[in-house]
């Protein structure tokens, strides 16, 4: 009979060696996958708050969502579900839902005296962020998607000096190459060399960035800055015909991507780090 042979330690040193090869191998090409079908993810639901965008503007009369920092409450009639406003690339905290009541004095930041905000509303914001006169966490979801707030508000789609006053859609003479939503940057994502000097020189984000593109006083570096490039150097954006597509993020330094954010202000050829008008 003869006798039974086992492995010997070269064989199984070679079989575990092959083995981490090919985990070497493998494990980045998972992990690229699974990045690729949360931009999927992510794309499926910019797609959804374009359409609701288009819905809410038809049904007033041309108007978009005027509210800043709580725009997504006005559209939850048209989507009836909260995880339409997270991206799942996104490292910001998914939001929770917080309950406000009449006495709790929560009106909308950008609607103050305004209507009470009553109902059950989702907020990944810091216990200690208020809105005005609100006694609990204000109702804000940062570091996810962020609409643009100066093409909608602000400079709208010919003036070249701030109004703050919400612009009608029915004005612009094109809504297919003009971006409403893009996606903010979140705590912890690194920041691009070319748009360092808008955080501070730092090269991670401190914190998750507001859900509106529209830094204050702004210029082309901040809102550079602003907009995140979480999927493969490049970000989902809603465009005011509805469609909705990825786009690298060098793009938005191009005419086509200045245009796209601002219009009028793309018109004037200010320097990136000029503050505009």
């Amino acid at each position: 009979m003869a006798p039974k042979r086992g492995f010997t330690l070269i064989e199984l040193l070679v079989v575990i060696a092959i083995i981490a090869i090919l985990a070497a191998i493998l494990f980045p090409v998972f992990a690229q996958a699974r990045a690729k079908a949360r931009q999927s993810a992510c794309l499926s639901n910019m797609r959804q708050l374009g359409t609701a965008m288009r819905m809410y503007a038809q049904d007033y009369d041309e108007h978009h969502v005027f509210m800043w920092w709580e725009w997504h409450i006005p559209l939850y009639p048209y989507i009836k579900n909260w995880d339409i406003f997270v991206c799942p690339q996104s490292a910001a905290p998914r939001p929770r839902l917080v309950e406000y009541r009449a006495e709790d004095g929560c009106r909308a930041n950008d609607d103050a005296p305004g209507t009470l905000l009553v109902g059950t509303f989702p907020t990944n914001a810091p216990d200690d962020i208020r809105a005005r006169g609100c006694s609990k966490v204000a109702p804000r979801i940062y570091g996810h998607y962020a609409k643009n707030e100066e093409l909608i508000a602000n400079y709208g789609y010919y003036r070249t000096t701030y109004s703050g006053y919400e612009h009608n859609e029915a004005g612009w003479d094109t809504t297919a190459d003009v971006i409403i939503i893009a996606e903010s940057r979140a705590r912890g994502e690194p920041v691009p060399e070319r748009v360092r000097a808008a955080f501070g020189g730092i090269t991670t984000v401190p914190y998750d960035l507001a859900p509106y593109i529209e830094p204050g006083r702004t210029n082309w570096n901040e809102v550079f800055a602003m907009i995140s490039d979480r999927h493969n150097g490049g970000f989902n954006a809603v465009f005011g015909d509805c469609h909705a597509k990825w786009v690298k993020h060098e793009w938005l330094y191009t005419p086509q991507g200045r245009f796209a954010i601002s219009p009028p202000i793309s018109r004037l050829n200010l320097p990136d780090d000029q503050n505009w008008p």
